[in-house]
């Protein structure tokens, strides 16, 4: 039994949606919080996850990584390459 969405069935099951992902594993790889990573010819750290296959990415000068043909911030982990490993630390120089 699915949780509920709203007032129509009682929530006996307690169920509840995961919180704070640190890390996903799909059929592109495993990602985690803060991995360096390259998208469009971008550099920039995965800062958050929408499910299993996308993901936000911000660069080095705070700004969010957009799709292309879209004003849309999820961008598909199928399509990224991840540089490399940061242990949940951003690390970079200008």
């Amino acid at each position: 039994m699915n949780p509920r969405k709203g007032k129509s069935k009682p929530n006996r099951d307690s169920a509840r949606n995961s919180k704070n992902t640190k890390s996903v594993t799909n059929k592109s790889g495993t990602f985690c919080l803060y991995d360096k990573v390259k998208y469009a010819g971008q550099i920039g750290w995965i800062t958050g996850f929408s499910g299993n296959t996308m993901a936000f990415i911000k660069t080095s000068d705070e700004h969010y990584l957009i799709k292309e043909a879209s004003k849309d911030t999820h961008i598909p982990l199928s399509r990224v390459v991840r540089i490399s490993h940061n242990n949940n630390w951003i690390c970079y120089s200008k």
